[in-house]
């Protein structure tokens, strides 16, 4: 997503935002509603992989949507030259979402980065070293 976005300035997204306010809701709305569905359509397992496997399907739901939202906003760029409608209210949301965004894409990605590692070092720690629960809870018990 970081590759795809970073093909556009930051101006540049913004400017898409502003031209095509009715794919950004229609979007939006869409994302919302179907997320429920399929958060339930997968079976996300038990304890902290249940939050792991639903945070993995918000972020590439997420991916596919601004993915589709590109699509159809480059078709209605070649259709539609000139932008019809500007909203006051609808700037100030984008406004403020492009103040938000970058914080929390940062975030984000400190936290896939972060849930990587574990997984890694879990994975070196049990397959490598041969430790398995019982030995790491033998050992936090003395």
């Amino acid at each position: 997503m970081t590759w795809v976005a970073s093909k556009f300035s930051r101006e540049k997204l913004k400017e898409k935002f502003y031209r095509h306010p009715f794919a950004t809701i229609i979007f939006f709305l869409l994302y919302l509603t179907d997320l429920p569905y399929r958060l339930s359509e997968f079976d996300l397992g038990g304890g902290i992989w249940k939050i792991t496997n639903a945070f993995e399907i918000i972020i590439y739901y997420a991916f596919l949507s601004f993915l589709w939202w590109l699509l159809v906003c480059w078709i209605s760029e070649k259709i539609w030259k000139k932008q019809r409608f500007e909203w006051i209210w609808y700037k100030k949301t984008i406004d403020k979402a492009f103040s938000i965004l970058p914080p929390v894409y940062k975030f984000v990605l400190g936290l896939i980065v972060a849930i990587f590692i574990f997984l890694v070092l879990f994975a070196i720690i049990s397959l490598v070293f041969h430790y398995s629960g019982t030995d790491i809870k033998n050992l936090f018990n003395y």
